[in-house]
């Protein structure tokens, strides 16, 4: 299945506002909820399919940022970078597995 040019035409607006770029060659994933990319700045971009989902994803990182949750139990929790309310964007470290990744739906 192709990501929607959709998904990728908000992940770089959102690159184009940090000054970074989408490195298009590199996608991590592309699922039910949206698609993630790495970027110029070791970072994973993800835009999010629904408005929901984004601001439940989003909402979890911060809260997780805000509480200096890192890892929960073995699992790896990527850190919130950056995000964009508009575009549906959540920007996040890179981590390794194992890892937890997806609150869309949390």
């Amino acid at each position: 299945m192709a990501i929607p040019d959709e998904l990728m035409q908000r992940a770089e607006g959102y690159a184009k506002r940090h000054e970074i770029t989408i490195l298009v060659d590199s996608p991590l994933g592309f699922g039910q909820d949206g698609a993630v990319w790495k970027s110029s700045r070791a970072t994973a971009i993800k835009a999010i399919e629904r408005e929901r989902n984004y601001h439940n994803e989003r909402d979890a990182y911060r809260r997780l940022k805000q509480q200096n949750v890192a890892k929960i139990g073995i699992f790896d929790v990527p850190q919130l970078v950056g995000f964009d309310d508009e575009l549906w964007i959540v920007e996040m470290g890179i981590v390794s597995p194992p890892f937890l990744l997806d609150f869309g739906k949390a």
